[in-house]
């Protein structure tokens, strides 16, 4: 309806121009008749272009309104693709009318959008509405039927059951597979992976390490609040060990044993870290670094930001009308997040132990057991399967 509302000023004045100068000037009929077929286009055009909106507007109202209804009624869909599609058509669930898609549907909008004067006769239907997941997407195509009518001049544009597909986003959804599985407590928005990757070794074995370590990047000696952070210098001689002492953890390029200084996590002798690590942090939002013992490396780790932040991957969990339906099988387009069972203790839910923290294999009633990750919170389980998929194989407490 917005295309269409555009061309309700601009229409009248063109008809009005191009009768005026055929009248006046005798412009033959082929030209007229060209010049009414290409408005009648534009407007066949618009209405295409509008019920493609209204898919959008439908289809995420829909969303909300089915993962609201399972939240409030603490149930599962049993047909979940069954269920939206009635939303967006009828605007009832299971039969019962939900306020959110109160003027809403498909059916208002094809009514609304034809209904709209054009000086034209517009007629717009639709048919077949099929849903289909796609990770991130929720793609809503329909059958659709436009015809353009001139009567004066008895012209027909007839756009007869052409497929229309749109694809809507899920991000800044609720999760129904949280919400179901922890009585409605743990709600769980749905939101991308904000960085390039998950997990990379910046520096491999620097001649002298010792100690793991996770805090946040400096290259200031003289940092306010030391004692949560790590800090890369070139040459750690330069500086006091009391100072260097201050520090969660010390990465130098210069080889140089900090034990003897009572320094317990370092990694010194790289003679490229200062610019291996700065050029890494330097360019991610996520300015944490991980010393760790056992691989004698420094890594960065921003999929830490996910574990604690419950951002969302593409991956081979079940999609989002599984999800719906509590269904915990893989699914090739799918989503998956890991569940933060830090937030499920303060909620005093129950835990299951040594279970993959990932949140459709946690769920399952199977178990999956799972390992802990160096660089990670203690309670992070996964399986050497997601380690590799996730880039910290190296950092599982588990030989694979």
């Amino acid at each position: 309806m917005y295309s269409i509302m555009a061309l309700i000023f601009a229409l009248p004045m063109v008809l009005f121009f191009f009768y005026s100068m055929q009248w006046s000037q005798g412009f033959g009929n082929d030209i007229y008749r060209g010049i009414v077929s290409e408005q009648m286009t534009v407007v066949a055009d618009s209405v295409d272009s509008d019920f493609k909106k209204a898919m959008e507007i439908a289809g995420k109202r829909a969303l909300i309104a089915a993962v609201n209804w399972e939240i409030l009624k603490g149930e599962a869909l049993t047909d979940s693709v069954k269920n939206l599609t009635e939303l967006m058509v009828n605007g009832t669930i299971n039969g019962t009318e939900n306020l959110i898609m109160l003027n809403n549907t498909l059916a208002d909008w094809s009514n609304n959008i034809a209904s709209v004067k054009t000086n034209f006769g517009t007629n717009l239907s639709f048919t077949n509405v099929s849903l289909l997941s796609y990770g991130f997407y929720l793609e809503v195509s329909a059958l659709t039927s436009v015809n353009v009518t001139n009567e004066r001049m008895e012209m027909r544009i007839e756009r007869k059951n052409k497929r229309k597909a749109v694809n809507i986003s899920l991000e800044n959804l609720d999760d129904p597979l949280f919400a179901l599985n922890t009585y409605g407590i743990i709600h769980r928005t749905i939101r991308k992976y904000p960085h390039n990757y998950t997990a990379k070794k910046i520096i491999t074995a620097g001649a002298n390490s010792s100690g793991s370590c996770l805090g946040e990047l400096t290259t200031d000696p003289s940092d306010a609040s030391p004692s949560a952070k790590i800090l890369l210098v070139s040459n750690s001689s330069k500086i006091n060990d009391s100072v260097l002492s201050s520090f969660k953890g010390v990465i130098a390029e210069i080889s140089r044993n900090l034990t003897i200084s009572g320094i317990r996590c370092y990694n010194t002798g790289n003679s490229s870290a200062v610019y291996l690590v700065n050029s890494t942090v330097n360019q991610s939002s996520y300015k944490e670094v991980y010393i760790d013992e056992n691989t004698k490396g420094v890594w960065h780790l921003p999929l830490r930001d996910a574990v604690e932040n419950g951002y969302y991957f593409e991956g081979e969990g079940p999609n989002i009308t599984l999800r719906m339906e509590n269904k915990t099988t893989n699914s090739s387009n799918g989503i998956e997040s890991f569940v933060n069972l830090q937030d499920f203790s303060l909620e005093g839910l129950p835990i299951k132990e040594n279970q993959n923290s990932v949140d459709y294999l946690y769920f399952a009633n199977e178990n999956y057991i799972g390992y802990a990750v160096r660089g990670f919170p203690s309670w992070l389980r996964i399986d050497c399967e997601k380690a590799a998929q996730y880039k910290v194989s190296e950092l599982l407490e588990y030989s694979c």
